[in-house]
């Protein structure tokens, strides 16, 4: 060590040393301040009444990262609210049903795409999904009593057709605006909706009010409502299903005779078609779709950088579950052959999330079992259609992956058929190496020093350690004071 050097670590010990002292000498004048504090106290004889030690909350946030301007740069952990608009489905109708009679119950808290019961491992929801992300999402409808449970944003009617959409929409905005658990204006919403399948079981008593034209003149009211009232919104809008496959589970495993009354009972035109009746239906039911697939691709609801509708096509080539000897699971449909059963929910809210997290142009139109998709770190976004292209499919492949399985009932494995997922070529980070331009090497006058800096940190130490003892070595013996008097 060269003459310099050993002066550079001197000057080092000797700054180490004063800044030593100045902390002790702190911490004694500390010491001698409490001191006088506690004399004063006693000589004066006062106890101190209490006080209030002032409020603990400002309203404070913490926002690492600020929520997003646009809602085309959506991610999962960015939503605050959920709701939904719609009919007996949405309502949850005959969900934990095991007798035809329960199918007049709403199961709110566990349906598909608004309620958020429980959590994900155990009730499959898009609410409970999206807890994964931000445990404080809110607007999820729970319970299923009249008296206790809480619709909150879930605005569905059970028998609602698609005329009731506008009414529906203008009591969703009511309700949020009206909520003190909500913040309406700053909050980014997703709003789902899912109409029709009551418009079609009416075709044969109301064919005008039915129709296509009449189906979607409706339920662009009712979106026009949302886009001209709703800020920050995003609105998941499911396509109809195909509903000329019901006869089919009204037959199948699990199916009862109970089943096929009721069935009859709530939608007889298309439960007791003949195959040409069917045939007509099936094409109403695509002039639906058709139509509302038209609407969305004007773009009339994507004028505003704070909201936006996208169409979730997941049932829209409804193929229905089978079971391994090729029957049709209807385990997976309440007891009346016609509202979804915990099951159905459970595979709805799966594949609605997993539509969500595609693209728009290339988004799954078969709903089966599958695991949930993930955002990824080159899509992060929800997907609409102006950051869809271009885009890389995301896959299995998780950065945050919730994952869970479906619970069955029956001793049956079920399967479905269903298109293969779309995915992308594996992503690899590069390797960094490194070398000498990493890092310096540390000379040997400044390994000297970290020595001589740990010695007088140690001594400091021990100095306060000697200071503290001394103090509490005399204990000063304890008064009991009663209205500022010692007594």
């Amino acid at each position: 060590m060269d003459r310099r050097n050993f002066l550079l670590v001197l000057y080092s010990i000797a700054a180490f040393l004063y800044l030593a002292s100045a902390t002790v000498d702190d911490e004694l004048d500390w010491i001698k301040k409490m001191e006088k504090l506690d004399s004063i106290m006693e000589g004066e004889k006062l106890a101190g009444d209490a006080r209030m030690t002032g409020t603990n909350d400002f309203g404070v946030q913490l926002e690492c990262e600020p929520k997003p301007m646009s809602v085309h740069e959506l991610r999962p952990q960015d939503i605050d609210v959920v709701g939904a608009l719609g009919d007996s489905i949405t309502a949850g109708n005959g969900a934990e049903a095991t007798q035809v009679p329960g199918i007049i119950k709403e199961y709110r808290g566990v349906s598909w795409s608004v309620g958020g019961e429980e959590n994900l491992e155990t009730s499959i929801t898009l609410p409970n999904i999206l807890k994964k992300f931000n445990p404080q999402v809110k607007g999820y409808s729970t319970g299923t009593d009249l008296k206790t449970r809480d619709l909150w944003f879930n605005a569905a009617i059970a028998g609602a057709r698609s005329r009731g959409i506008p009414d529906q929409a203008r009591e969703l905005i009511g309700r949020m605006q009206n909520d003190s658990r909500t913040n309406f204006e700053n909050d980014w919403k997703v709003v789902t909706i899912f109409i029709g399948g009551n418009d079609l079981c009416a075709l044969d008593r109301d064919p005008v009010g039915a129709s296509p034209e009449s189906y979607i003149k409706t339920l662009e009211e009712g979106l026009d409502i949302l886009h001209a009232e709703m800020p920050r919104t995003l609105v998941n809008l499911v396509e109809i299903l195909d509903i000329h496959l019901l006869p089919q589970v009204a037959h199948g495993y699990g199916s009862t005779a109970a089943c096929r009354a009721a069935q009859a009972t709530e939608c007889n035109y298309v439960s007791t078609a003949n195959d040409t009746e069917l045939e007509v239906i099936k094409v109403i039911n695509d002039e639906y779709q058709r139509q509302t697939e038209e609407l969305i691709a004007t773009g009339k609801y994507d004028t505003k950088d704070d909201f936006t509708v996208v169409i979730q096509p997941f049932i829209k080539d409804t193929v229905l579950p089978y079971t391994e000897d090729g029957q049709v699971d209807s385990t997976y449909f309440a007891p009346d052959c016609f509202h979804f059963s915990t099951k159905g929910h459970a595979m709805a809210a799966v594949n609605l999330w997993n539509n969500m997290m595609e693209p728009v142009g290339s988004k799954t139109t078969v709903w089966g079992i599958t695991d949930l998709k993930c955002p990824t770190e080159e899509n992060p976004y929800i997907f609409t259609s102006k950051n869809s292209n271009p885009a890389v499919v995301p896959t299995d492949g998780p950065t945050t992956k919730p994952t869970t399985t479906i619970k069955t009932t029956t001793t049956t494995k079920t399967t479905t058929t269903k298109k293969p997922a779309a995915t992308s070529p594996a992503q690899s980070k590069p390797t960094v190496v490194c070398t000498e331009t990493c890092s310096q090497v540390v000379p040997d006058w400044g390994i000297a020093l970290l020595v001589v800096t740990g010695v007088a940190l140690l001594l400091q130490l021990l100095v306060v350690i000697c200071i503290t003892s001394r103090k509490r070595s005399k204990p000063k013996e304890a008064k009991v004071y009663k209205n500022g008097i010692a007594l």
